[in-house]
C-alpha cells in the first residue's frame, strides 16, 4: 500500500469512533503519557491542538501548566511552503481558530517571538497511522516532519491503538521517527 492508501484507511478507522469513544479514550491516552518520565522530566513541552478526531491533550496542557512546565503550540506560517512555528502559551486558553480551522496561538502569544523547536525537551505530535517500529503517517503535508527534523527533543506521538499498524508504515527518507508512542493499551519506545 502507498501512503494515501494507509491515510484513507486509518482516517476512516479513527472515524468510526463517536464523539463519547473518542474523548473517553482520549482521557486513557494523556493519563499514560503523564506518567511517563518524558512527561514528568520535561521543562518545557511542544503540544498539537486536536483536529478531527485525534487524540485531545487538553488534560495534558492542565497537568503541564499546574507543574509549572513550558508549553508550546504550533501555528501555520507562510505560504511557499507553509511551515509550523511553534509559540509559548499559557494554555490552550489563548489558542484562537487558524489554519484549516485548527486551533492556534493567537496575536498575543505571537508577539514574543517563535520559540526555537530546538529549545524544548519534549515534543508531542499527532497523526493519521503509526507502527510499531516507531513510524509516522500524518495528513500529508509534511508539516512535522520539516519541524522535527531539527529538534533535539523526544518526540511523543499520541494514537488510538486502531491507528497502529504491526507492519512498516512506506516512509521517506525525510520522515521523522517518533521516540515514543502512547495507545490507551501501551506506551512503546523506539
Amino acid at each position: 500500500m502507498d501512503k494515501s492508501e494507509v491515510r484513507s484507511i486509518y482516517l476512516r478507522k479513527r472515524g468510526e469512533l463517536s464523539p463519547e469513544e473518542l474523548r473517553l479514550l482520549s482521557i486513557k491516552v494523556q493519563e499514560s503519557f503523564v506518567l511517563t518520565p518524558e512527561f514528568k522530566d520535561a521543562r518545557s513541552i511542544a503540544l498539537y491542538s486536536s483536529f478531527r478526531g485525534e487524540v485531545l491533550t487538553g488534560l495534558i496542557a492542565e497537568r503541564a501548566r499546574r507543574a509549572g512546565k513550558g508549553l508550546a503550540y504550533p501555528k501555520v506560517m507562510g505560504h511557499n511552503p507553509p511551515h509550523l512555528a511553534f509559540f509559548m502559551v499559557d494554555g490552550p486558553d489563548e489558542l484562537v481558530p487558524g489554519a484549516y480551522g485548527i486551533m492556534e496561538p493567537g496575536q498575543e502569544a505571537q508577539l514574543s517571538g517563535e520559540a526555537d523547536v530546538r529549545g524544548f525537551d519534549c515534543i508531542v505530535v499527532p497523526g493519521v497511522a503509526f507502527d510499531i517500529f516507531g513510524l509516522r503517517l500524518g495528513y500529508g503535508k509534511g508539516f512535522y516532519d520539516r519541524q522535527l527534523s531539527g529538534a533535539r527533543a523526544t518526540i511523543v506521538a499520541l494514537s488510538y491503538d486502531r491507528q497502529v499498524m504491526e507492519e512498516a508504515l512506506p516512509f521517506d527518507s525525510h520522515d521523522v521517527k517518533m521516540d515514543v508512542l502512547v495507545t490507551e493499551k501501551e506506551v512503546l519506545r523506539f
